[in-house]
């Protein structure tokens, strides 16, 4: 295989070194070129940026052809497929013809499964590898973004179209964006009756917005079972691929040994999580109420009444401090618990995913809605009580001693976190990963523009906008679907406090950027 001859390798691996390791970097090369040969794929290797290689793999049709088979039967054994494949390969593939993300799953499957190369990155015996990614299909993102430009909703054949390209993990995600984008419209309605003509607090709108909850998720839970059949995956989780990274115990039996996954330790090491993940939240907990208090202090006693311009600038305090300390905490909390996540030693991709899911999301919980909670069961409560006392060091006059409680911070919270709030996040996970993108790429070529020159001029002519596209995705971001997941979950527990129609406006909005972000910010999705 040359890139000149087919510039579209299916799956791209990218290796990070330093000077310093350029004996490590060789053997590690040798070694994987090696692996990949004998797993009967393809491939070539092209230098990246000055301290990074490329390598582009290729997958032979009948190589494909052959596991392609294997996975649909064993589809077909566990019950996922209805359908017994046909015993001809050519002729199964014909009738039933590969898509885009199923060439791409089986490839990785075969770079990254114990049977096959058995790539782990930054893991084991791979720690150069940095990173397993498929290239943007630049042509159809294109295609893609005209055709939905003008559309505010999308139909099954169009989320076939997404699931042939993206996967079915992709795919589900706009399934659920598309639903949840169209039952807004009832609790915006809702929102917008009850605040015309129900008083506030009204207990109609409550169970209002419960029942339409309760719904929600049931009628979703039907839609889910319906694309899972339609897309031939209702019960596919039996067919998880065991992690490279995996440690089983060797037992030893009569006859052979055998790799046995021992229950009772799998369950210990999680255990062990427990109290990491009680001890960050109440460390949380504790960081976002002394900043809390601070905010409560500075607003309604210390500052009450004070005009002073150095006095006002006091105000922003709260807001320094919260994204100060708490982004750190977040990402040392995440790191730890990836490490932790890896230590449990899992044994499927999926059961790794959803521990260190479940892990991050209390840290997501707690930072979202602490606030919400303090105000509502120790501000409205008690703040009569509680509030005065911050002023233990009695800087505030006499004045601001005489606390009365804000019956409309609450609501001004609320407002915040479903608009305001929801604004921000999508500047964060927009904007700035495409901006520091931007920056980071343009930083590197400065850095490299001498290197740059000779590498250009040791490219080939046909390959050297393919290389420079393949270089320019190589330092994007890994797509987490999980972010985006999380961030509506979020947003759905703030729904049932208080609906606003302007939920449903943002999620219009979002729903066209999250095209964008899948085919134009990150990796794509394997």
């Amino acid at each position: 295989m040359t890139l000149s001859d087919d510039p579209k390798p299916d799956m791209v691996i990218s290796l990070r070194y330093s000077n310093d390791h350029l004996s490590e970097l060789k053997s590690q090369l040798e070694k994987l070129v090696l692996a990949i040969q004998s797993a009967g794929l393809l491939v070539q290797c092209r230098q990246g940026t000055r301290t990074s290689l490329l390598l582009f793999i290729k997958c032979p049709e009948a190589r494909i052809t052959q596991e392609s088979q294997k996975s649909r039967l064993q589809d077909w054994l566990h019950g996922v497929r209805i359908a017994n494949p046909d015993e001809n390969l050519y002729r199964s593939i014909k009738s039933d013809p590969l898509t885009q993300a199923e060439r791409l799953r089986l490839v990785y499957n075969l770079l990254t499964s114990p049977d096959g190369v058995g790539l782990t990155p930054k893991f084991g015996a791979w720690t150069m590898v940095e990173s397993i990614f498929p290239l943007h299909d630049s042509e159809f993102d294109r295609e893609w973004l005209h055709r939905i430009s003008g559309k505010w909703a999308i139909d099954d054949h169009e989320l076939d179209t997404i699931r042939a390209q993206f996967g079915e993990k992709i795919a589900y995600y706009f399934a659920f964006l598309q639903f949840y984008f169209l039952w807004l419209i009832i609790p915006s309605l809702v929102g917008i009756f009850s605040y015309i003509f129900l008083a506030s607090y009204s207990i109609v709108f409550s169970i209002s917005i419960g029942i339409w909850s309760m719904v929600f998720i049931e009628v979703w839970r039907r839609r889910e079972i319906d694309l899972a059949v339609r897309w031939g995956v209702n019960g596919c989780s039996a067919l998880n691929h065991q992690r490279a990274a995996f440690v089983a115990k060797k037992i030893h039996g009569i006859q052979d040994p055998t790799d046995q996954y021992l229950f009772f330790k799998q369950v210990l090491r999680r255990l062990a999580a427990v109290p990491v993940a009680l001890i960050a939240g109440l460390v949380l907990t504790v960081i976002l109420s002394v900043i809390f208090s601070i905010e409560v202090f500075l607003n309604e006693q210390f500052l009450l009444g004070k005009q002073k311009l150095y006095l006002r600038i006091l105000t922003y305090l709260p807001t320094v401090l919260f994204a100060a300390i708490v982004p750190i905490f977040s990402k040392l909390y995440t790191s730890i618990s990836q490490r932790l996540t890896i230590a449990e030693d899992h044994e499927t991709d999926a059961s790794f995913e959803t521990a260190w899911t479940h892990k991050v999301f209390l840290l997501n919980f707690l930072t979202a809605y602490m606030s919400l909670f303090l105000t509502a069961y120790i501000y409205v409560p008690f703040g009569q009580q509680v509030v005065p006392k911050l002023d233990f060091l009695g800087l505030s006059d006499a004045r601001a001693t005489r606390f009365e409680i804000n019956p409309n911070r609450l609501r001004h919270q609320l407002i915040y976190y479903l608009v305001t709030a929801q604004a921000l996040n999508a500047v964060q996970q927009l904007v700035v990963p495409y901006l520091m993108g931007r920056a980071t790429t343009h930083a590197k070529n400065l850095q490299t523009k001498i290197t740059k020159k000779s590498q250009s001029n040791q490219d080939r002519k046909s390959e050297a906008s393919f290389l420079e596209r393949a270089r320019n995705e190589a330092n994007l971001p890994d797509y987490k679907i999980y972010t985006d997941f999380s961030e509506m979950v979020i947003q759905v527990c703030l729904l049932m406090i208080d609906s606003d129609y302007s939920v449903w406006i943002y999620r219009l909005i979002r729903h066209h950027l999250a095209y964008h972000t899948i085919m134009c910010i990150g990796q794509q999705s394997i």
